[in-house]
């Protein structure tokens, strides 16, 4: 966990910064998100946790609400998103 949230704070991998608002839509038990909860409040990042609703709408929401900067998650997240925001016409500027 220590060299995974050393990693994602380098320039040429993550490299969080205090700006960022991180989005974790994928089990902390999964590789993407190992070093995030250690990562994000190292450097001050937001850490935005959506729980078990992953949703194309709520994911949407909170990238809405939170200016989500960067975001992680598996394909069939992303797809649900995606799906999403076809249906609505909605947008994630952030």
């Amino acid at each position: 966990n220590y060299l995974h949230t050393l990693r994602a704070l380098q320039a040429d991998a993550m490299a969080l910064t205090a700006e960022d608002a991180v989005l974790v839509a994928v089990p902390m038990f999964h590789a993407n998100a190992w070093g995030l909860p250690f990562a994000a409040p190292a450097v001050g990042a937001s850490l935005i946790l959506p729980g078990r609703v992953t949703d194309g709408a709520s994911l949407c929401g909170l990238i809405q609400r939170h200016a989500a900067t960067v975001a992680v998650g598996v394909p069939t997240v992303w797809m649900g998103l995606l799906d999403h925001l076809d249906a609505t016409g909605q947008e994630t500027p952030s």
